[in-house]
Order: C-alpha cells, then sequence, then structure tokens
C-alpha cells in the first residue's frame, strides 16, 4: 500500500521569526459555508508579494494557535483547500496584544466558462512557463490529460485561465493536498505504472456568493488595517487613473491626479490621534503620496515625519520608497542624506536597504553622477549575492552590460506569432530601423505606451522603420485577445517562451518590461530606456531617423 507523503507541521523559514516567542495569534480558518476544511494554514509574512517566514497548520477543527517574533509590519494569509486566500495587515511589536483571529475564508471567483487550463507538477517543478501540459476539455465540461510519471505519487496544481481570473489551485482529483506556501494547494494523486490521467470537473468546485470574513476584537489592528488599505486604494486609483489618460493619448506630464484634499485629511487625522505608531503611520502615508501625485510636499511636515519614525523604524518596511520620494518631492533629499545612510546601513530589514541602495543609484545616474551611483552599485552587489535588487541593479547599471548603445545588438531568432514559418533575426532584420518592444499584457506600464507606440508607428513605418514587439505572455491567444479587444499593435509580434527565464531575456538584460530597444539599419543600438518612452519616443525617432551615424564600440 502506498503512503501519502508526510507534511510538516511547523516550518520556520526566516531567522527573524524563530527565536524568542513575542505575539501570540490563535482563532479559527473554515471554509464558506461554516464547515471544516480538508487542509488550512495560517503563514506570516513581511507583505502580501514576500515568500512566507512562517507557516503554521491549523488542526482538523480549524483552530490555530503559536507564538511568534516577527516585529513591525506584517501579513498574516489565512488559506485552505478550494478556497481563495485572506490577507491581514497587523503591525507587531514587543508590546503588541495577543490577537484571536476567526476567518470564514471565500470560495474562487471562477468563471462558469474556462477558456484553458493547464497541469503544472512535480513533472515540471510548477514552472508556470516551461513544460506545463494542456487539458483538453471534454463534452460533459471536464478537462483532461496524462502526465508521464514514475515515482509512486505526483503532486500537482491546475492553472486555470478565464474571464477575469489566472492562478493556480488544487485540482478536483485528489488522494491528498500538500500546501504551496504561497496560499494555494497542490493535489496528491497515486501513479499507476509510469502514468496518471487526471480529470479536473469545475462543477466539483465548491461555489458561493459569500465574501471572506475576518473577525477580530483589537482596535489598533482594525486602525492600522484601514490606513494600509485606503493608502494601497490611493494607489490602485492613481495607477487606474494613469492608465486611463495613457490609453487615451495623453502624456505623462499633463496628467494632473489631485491629492490636495488627502494630504489634508491625513494631516487632521496625525493632528487627532493620541496613538504613537498611528501618528507615525498616518506620516508615512502623507510621505507616500510623493509616489503619485504630491509634486511638492510640504517641507516642515516631512521635517516632523522624519522627527516622528526613527531612520530603523520597521513603518520604513511597509512602503520602500516613501522615503526618498517625500525627500525629493520636498527638496530636502541632500539635506538628510545622512537619515538615509542610516537607514542603509543599519536597517534590520535587508530588502529595504538593497530597494534604497536600488533607489539611489537609479537617482545619481539620473543626475549624472556617475561616481554616487557607482559607489551604491558596488556597495549593494558586494553585501548582497543573487537577489533581486542585485539581479536588477547588475542588468541596468553594471559596467559589464552588453545592450548598450552604440553596441551591436545581440544576436536572436524570434518565431512570428502571424506566421510561424518567418522567423526573424539580426540579419533578417538588416537594412531598416526597428524598435524591439518587450512587453507583455498583464504590464499595465506597457499599455501605457501603447498610444505612443501607434503613434510613432502611424508616422514612421514609411520612413524605413518597424517594431517587433516581443511578449512574455504565456498564451498566444492571450495577445491574439489582447490585439482583437484592446490595442491592434499592427507590426510584428513574437512569444518569448519561458519569460524572464528565458535565454533571450538573459541575453538582452532583461531587468523588466517593457523593455525598449531602438536598432538601426547596420544592427547597432541606437537608443534605449527612458529616450523611448512616452512622448520621447516620437522625438528619438525624428531625430535619429535623419541621422543614421552612430558612434560604435
Amino acid at each position: 500500500m502506498k503512503h501519502l507523503p508526510v507534511l510538516v507541521a511547523l516550518m520556520c523559514l526566516g531567522a527573524s521569526t524563530c527565536s524568542e516567542a513575542q505575539t501570540r495569534i490563535s482563532g479559527s480558518v473554515r471554509a464558506a459555508d461554516g464547515e471544516s476544511l480538508p487542509l488550512a494554514h495560517v503563514s506570516l509574512s513581511k507583505d502580501e508579494h514576500s515568500p512566507a517566514d512562517e507557516i503554521h497548520p491549523a488542526q482538523e477543527d480549524g483552530s490555530f494557535s503559536f507564538i511568534t517574533k516577527a516585529v513591525g509590519p506584517v501579513v498574516l494569509r489565512f488559506s485552505g483547500v478550494d478556497h481563495a486566500p485572506a490577507l491581514l495587515p497587523a503591525w507587531l511589536d514587543e508590546n503588541s496584544d495577543a490577537l484571536e483571529i476567526d476567518v470564514q475564508l471565500a470560495t474562487y471567483r471562477i468563471p462558469e466558462k474556462l477558456n484553458d487550463l493547464w497541469l503544472i507538477g512535480d513533472f515540471n517543478d510548477f514552472s508556470l512557463t516551461e513544460g506545463a501540459i494542456k487539458m483538453e476539455a471534454r463534452e460533459d465540461g471536464s478537462f483532461q490529460a496524462v502526465v508521464e510519471w514514475a515515482e509512486p505519487f505526483l503532486q500537482y496544481q491546475v492553472l486555470a485561465r478565464g474571464s477575469g481570473f489566472s492562478r493556480s489551485i488544487n485540482g478536483t482529483m485528489s488522494e491528498g493536498f500538500a500546501y504551496d506556501s504561497a496560499g494555494d494547494y497542490r493535489s496528491i494523486v497515486a501513479t499507476v505504472g509510469n502514468s496518471v490521467s487526471l480529470r479536473f470537473d469545475p462543477a466539483q468546485l465548491p461555489r458561493s456568493d459569500k465574501e471572506a470574513r475576518l473577525h477580530y476584537d483589537h482596535p489598533f489592528t482594525a486602525d492600522y488595517n484601514r490606513i494600509v488599505a485606503d493608502m494601497r486604494r490611493r494607489s490602485r486609483a492613481y495607477r487606474r487613473a494613469l492608465l486611463q489618460h495613457r490609453e487615451a493619448g495623453g502624456s505623462i506630464d499633463d496628467f494632473q491626479f489631485d491629492v490636495a484634499e488627502t494630504l489634508e485629511q491625513l494631516l487632521r487625522s496625525h493632528r487627532l490621534s493620541n496613538n504613537g505608531k498611528l501618528r507615525s503611520l498616518y506620516m508615512l502615508a502623507y510621505m507616500h503620496m510623493a509616489t503619485y501625485g504630491a509634486a511638492e510636499l510640504n517641507p516642515a511636515i516631512v521635517e516632523q515625519a522624519l522627527a516622528d519614525i526613527s531612520a530603523l523604524s520597521p513603518l520604513w518596511s511597509l512602503q520602500h520608497y516613501a522615503l526618498v520620494a517625500g525627500l525629493r518631492s520636498s527638496g530636502l533629499r541632500d539635506r538628510y542624506e545622512a537619515y538615509v545612510q542610516t537607514v542603509i546601513n543599519k536597517h534590520r530589514d535587508s530588502d529595504l536597504r538593497q530597494a534604497l541602495m536600488a533607489s539611489e543609484i537609479g537617482y545619481f545616474m539620473q543626475q549624472g553622477d556617475s561616481a554616487r551611483a557607482l559607489e551604491f552599485y558596488e556597495t549593494l552587489t558586494r553585501n548582497f549575492h543573487d537577489t533581486q535588487y542585485t539581479r536588477y541593479a547588475i542588468k541596468m547599471f553594471s559596467p559589464d552590460r552588453k545592450v548598450l548603445v552604440g553596441k551591436a545588438v545581440p544576436e536572436f531568432r524570434f518565431v512570428s506569432m502571424d506566421n510561424e514559418e518567418q522567423v526573424y533575426t539580426r540579419e533578417s532584420m538588416l537594412g531598416q530601423f526597428y524598435l524591439l518592444d518587450f512587453w507583455a499584457t498583464w504590464c499595465g506600464p506597457c499599455i501605457m505606451e501603447m498610444a505612443d507606440l501607434h503613434r510613432a508607428f502611424e508616422k514612421f513605418k514609411h520612413s524605413n522603420f518597424t517594431i517587433l514587439s516581443l511578449s512574455l505572455d504565456t498564451s498566444k491567444r492571450t495577445v491574439e485577445q489582447f490585439r482583437l479587444k484592446r490595442w491592434a499593435m499592427p507590426w510584428r509580434h513574437s512569444l518569448v517562451p519561458g519569460g524572464y527565464n528565458s535565454a533571450p531575456a538573459r541575453k538582452f538584460e532583461l531587468a523588466g518590461v517593457p523593455t525598449l530597444i531602438l536598432v538601426n539599419d547596420e544592427g547597432y543600438i541606437v537608443a534605449k530606456g527612458s529616450t523611448l518612452r512616452g512622448a520621447e519616443l516620437e522625438k528619438t525617432l525624428a531625430g535619429l531617423l535623419g541621422d543614421n551615424v552612430v558612434e560604435r564600440q
């Protein structure tokens, strides 16, 4: 008889959460109908995007209780089989009271009609981009696929896509479940011989219109959640308004987002609050306004904020860029350089220190102070190795970069999305100017560039110029639907299988999307980066298409 894999009861994945006790967190996690779940967990991380530092399983009746040493802003994630995870931001310190939280999860909001389903699992190391197996639709509404696997048990997930829905979830065919450490579950099935036939039936998934409910009697946590939620809501509103403005053809320079009333509200709340932690949080929110619309913050208030918030405060971990954005907006950047250096040198949050160093590199590069930028670059890459920030800095600022203006464009081979018999290479593109546009349909900044890309293409397409858009999407259909329903993009297209993990991404030193690279008719890079974004694109093309000469290296 086969035995299901043993699941670890408790995992301490971060050094900061596995030493002396500090705060007890207890409560229960239940299904949307109020019943117990086959498997449920509570995890704790620095923020909603970071890996879990602690993972605690709930008991069979859904109850949980654990003690954590975590300090500062954290996110509690409550998860259960067949249900969407629920998040609760919290602020923990040496004075924190015990938190008791009862959670009733919501089911996945899976659309009635799913476009396509894919399997990921042990067979492809759960990669979302490479080696996924497409499931075939059946007449009864279910999906099926056969997986070759010689081990006794297979763990897998279903990557489901539909209208407004795209995520990995557990399957409906399971003999057990394992937590994936990110809020969802993996199904476990026994194999027969060297393969297993997997069937996924959306009709078997529980469905409910109930929203997730989190009940707790902790006034400070409620206030903290309200302030954090307001910050996120404002960020979403700003991005949505900017995206609409850019899609309508407006430039970034003439975009306006009124924040005056919000600034006054934050200052009023700061004055009225008697809680020191909440007052500091209001000041952080005030400084954060500089990242989306507050062009000039009041220097006196920013100084008050820095007096309220220590350079070593865990609050800065909540919003990495509030500090530098607030200082630049208020004109106090140079005056408070020592403060920033203290955060970089001594703060306990290594991610915050790295993020600020990466930001400083970009800032001094823009200011033309390459010596200062190099100081931060060397400090970052010397003290930290193979992190998201060092990888970004190396790709963007390393003196050894290969993709630079004046150098030959790297060799490439991209298969046309519209005609698989056509292949684009460096040699085949010689004789014309072309823009390599690395992008994705899920990338908001990419979509913001669409109006300018279309204007530039229409203006210069008869002047020996074209665009080759290279999508990091996993599905050709996704790009086709985007072009059909949103932007036509009437130029050349190809997919980049593997996305950021692909050979082209490494060869072109992709640190993010959009990445735009302009190549001349002799195969040399003549422009990249900010000179090809927004309204600058037309200006750059107008200048370069009139002069094909570029200094070569």
